[in-house]
């Protein structure tokens, strides 16, 4: 697939401080400036890039709970405190949360 020229140049008057805020957004998206601008002005959803690292701490943080609900659940099970089943669908829920946590946020 061929990848579309861009012919023409569209001048747009900001102020300093508008140019700075819609530089930081682009940065914090991802995209250039000007990319930023035509999904902006085409109506695109802009999705901000989450911080990397804290992103990566908050999954590993979810998975950790994740893992605990199972424990905590073959022990109650054994104890006679919890029915299994119930606990694993649960857990199930938790673990699909994360996957669309991560679609939506990456």
């Amino acid at each position: 697939m061929e990848k579309e020229t861009r012919e023409f140049l569209i001048p747009v008057r900001v102020t300093f401080s508008e140019k700075n805020k819609i530089k930081s957004r682009a940065e914090r998206t991802g995209k250039s400036i000007s990319e930023f601008l035509r999904n902006a002005a085409l109506g695109c959803q802009i999705k901000e890039k989450p911080d990397n690292k804290l992103f990566v701490e908050l999954i590993k943080e979810m998975r950790d709970i994740e893992r605990a609900l199972r424990n905590l659940g073959r022990e109650a099970h054994i104890l006679g405190f919890i029915d299994e089943p119930m606990l694993e669908r649960e857990r199930k829920k938790w673990s699909e949360f994360i996957i669309e946590t991560k679609k939506r946020f990456l």
